[in-house]
């Protein structure tokens, strides 16, 4: 004979699975953290890639179009080519970092929101709730700062190829002049993305320098943060 299935049980099970669940959720927090701060540092070293491929493809077309270069012109362009393909990859290289970073970043305030509940202090639940507030600030501005970075990179690159293919079928003096002015409106573009890539960096910087957990928190010798990845 089976033994019955009480009410009293039922409520014992349920509430040992709630409270598994909760405490499954604290212990994870770190390693969920862990693994979203990974993703911003991914962020932050592809994007100080991204910001010297760019300049160096960039300085490659200004030599290329300038009204003097030396060398020898057909090497001069298989440079440009071969800086603006690095150029390329490193924008391709940046932009499968951020999707997943998004991913991360989602349990992570999640599982935050829901603990603010639980608190018994109604001060720690809002020192607590102020904190997640801050960090998510402090992540909305490295979403700010990468995706129109990310945007105005691909146009960028998109440009600069439109030269590479210009030129690879029509090199010579004339046609340089003729793309003269564009090229130079090209490279006013390249020193605002300069720029927004800076503040990438500084927004990403500042996110691990806060976030991450607190061994790998401390700041090297001058102050920088130390990357993991």
């Amino acid at each position: 004979m089976k033994p019955r299935t009480t009410i009293s049980t039922v409520l014992l099970t349920t509430l040992v699975s709630m409270t598994s669940c909760a405490s499954s959720g604290i212990s994870d927090g770190p390693a969920r953290v862990d693994d979203f701060v990974g993703w911003v540092e991914r962020v932050y070293v592809e994007t100080e890639l991204a910001r010297e491929r760019m300049n160096d493809a960039v300085a490659q077309l200004e030599a290329l179009v300038g009204s003097t270069y030396a060398g020898d012109p057909v090497t001069a362009y298989t440079t440009f080519v071969e800086a603006l393909r690095l150029s390329e990859a490193q924008a391709e290289r940046l932009n499968e970092q951020i999707e997943p970073m998004k991913k991360a970043a989602e349990p992570v305030f999640e599982q935050w929101e829901e603990s603010l509940g639980q608190f018994q202090s109604e001060s720690m639940r809002e020192r607590s709730g102020a904190r997640l507030q801050a960090t998510k600030d402090r992540y909305t501005r490295v979403l700010g700062a990468v995706e129109p970075a990310r945007d105005r990179f691909a146009k960028l690159n998109g440009a600069m190829r439109d030269h590479a293919l210009f030129l690879g079928n029509d090199f010579n003096a004339e046609a340089v002049a003729s793309v003269h002015d564009d090229a130079r409106d090209l490279i006013a573009l390249a020193g605002d993305l300069d720029r927004e890539f800076e503040e990438c960096l500084s927004a990403t910087r500042a996110y691990v320098e806060t976030s991450a957990l607190p061994l790998q928190a401390a700041p090297a010798p001058g102050g920088a943060a130390r990357f993991r990845r």
